[in-house]
């Protein structure tokens, strides 16, 4: 049957039975000079933000961070260590071409989303490297229904990993692309769900998205669809296929990216980003982690960046409700701005996640101040209530004032936060840029 007459009568293109499941074997990747495949990817034993990776340093780099303050963790998860849910990697194929993905896991969710994210993110990177080919003969709607497929199969519960690592009903976003050569054609082909997004960054560093999503409001925990362990799809997934340049590059971010650049002016916005030296990492990815965020005050110092403490002063609104805008970056950076031609995969990611630090500063210091003061008053509440036996009733008094104290400063804070118009976003990031050929 043709393929417009299976999708006239609702039968799937692509029989669910013919998509082959992924199955780990790494005969077929090229290795690096160390023995090891090419295949980089968030690690499954690390719960928390694992820095940058730069490997081979020709081919692809990612950074894998937040702008969230350490104390929302600890408050929202009980986890001193903190937690990112964003995963996902890329890998490099036989025949010389890329692949990657990304995975969001859906706010809210803790260690069972991260895990969900974690486990969707290995499947499908297994999958990319060992089937990607099958995409070449394929049109837009035949690519909808096999990654349908692949999202099913990386939903299912024999891939639902058990004990610390269970993912039962943990949800993410996604993002996969794979590069593809079709003739004297080299093609960029995937599929996204939710607000994951895969961005070509064409020779001439303009960005073009390639996949798109749609909130049904404003708010951005309105993810736009995901994926959910044990219970499949949840929402529309959205393929593309897109003819790109040897010289482009491909970028995979989170939603912790793309809701903290303007919408209005984002593809000169994101250009300039990259290429800001101003953003340059001379640091360890633990100094990296400590960098300032957006400041926000009239007459803003901004030291430390790029090594050094350099300073660059900027006159700003204050209060500001708005993201950064070209304007700003302009007239912070002046001149200072790369060739496009110069910045590589490391620059790209690095510039981005300096910039999202910068962005969320105002945030940022806000909710480390309320997060902060809510996990004292949580303490003060069980110490009264697990040590009334033994505490004095002086110390039982300074308790319950400074209790009342934290519960004041609790309700005036949250007032503020509603009060205070916030355009950026605190939230996990992952941002990841490789190259579509090993050249």
């Amino acid at each position: 049957m043709s393929s417009w007459l299976s999708s006239l009568f609702g039968k799937p293109m692509v029989d669910p039975s013919q998509t082959p499941e992924a199955v780990w074997d790494e005969a077929d990747l090229p290795r690096d000079s160390e023995g090891y495949p090419i295949l980089c990817k968030t690690c499954d034993s690390d719960n928390t933000s694992q820095g940058i990776v730069n490997k081979p340093k020709d081919i692809g780099a990612y950074f894998h961070g937040s702008t969230s303050p350490p104390s929302y963790y600890k408050l929202s998860y009980h986890l001193q260590e903190g937690l990112n849910m964003d995963r996902g990697g890329y890998g490099l194929s036989s025949d010389g071409t890329l692949f990657g993905v990304v995975c969001d896991g859906v706010t809210s969710g803790g260690v069972i989303n991260l895990n969900a994210a974690q486990q969707f993110s290995e499947y499908i990177l297994r999958w990319l490297a060992q089937h990607k080919g099958r995409f070449a003969s394929m049109d837009e709607p035949m690519l909808k229904e096999e990654v349908n497929n692949i999202f099913l199969q990386a939903t299912s519960f024999k891939n639902n990993r058990q004990g610390e690592h269970n993912s039962e009903g943990g949800s993410a976003t996604v993002a996969l692309c794979a590069v593809i050569k079709r003739g004297n054609k080299i093609l960029l082909m995937g599929a996204s769900i939710g607000d994951a997004s895969c961005i070509v960054l064409n020779p001439d560093g303009t960005p073009s998205f390639v996949t798109s999503y749609q909130r049904q409001g404003t708010s951005a925990k309105d993810t736009g669809g995901q994926i959910t362990m044990c219970m499949g799809i949840h929402g529309d997934v959205r393929p593309f296929i897109r003819e790109i340049h040897r010289d482009s590059k491909i970028l995979l971010v989170t939603d912790g990216v793309t809701d903290n650049i303007t919408r209005r002016e984002f593809g000169t916005m994101l250009n300039l980003i990259m290429r800001a030296r101003l953003f340059n990492e001379e640091q360890s990815s633990e100094d990296l982690q400590m960098l300032p965020h957006r400041p926000r005050t009239q007459s803003v110092v901004i030291p430390r960046l790029g090594g050094r403490n350099k300073q660059r002063l900027n006159s700003l609104p204050t209060p500001s409700p708005n993201l950064p805008s070209v304007e700003e970056m302009v007239r912070m950076c002046g001149e200072d701005y790369a060739d496009w031609k110069d910045v590589s995969c490391l620059d790209i990611v690095v510039r981005i996640t300096h910039y999202l630090k910068w962005a969320t500063l105002e945030l940022y210091l806000q909710e480390e101040t309320f997060f902060k003061s809510e996990l004292k008053l949580e303490s003060c509440n069980k110490k009264l209530m697990s040590e009334a036996d033994t505490l004095s009733e002086d110390e039982k008094e300074k308790l319950k004032n400074d209790i009342s104290d934290l519960q004041d400063s609790s309700k005036r804070m949250r007032r503020e936060r509603k009060e205070q118009l916030h355009a950026a976003k605190t939230d996990d990031a992952m941002v990841i840029a490789f190259n579509p050929i090993w050249k």
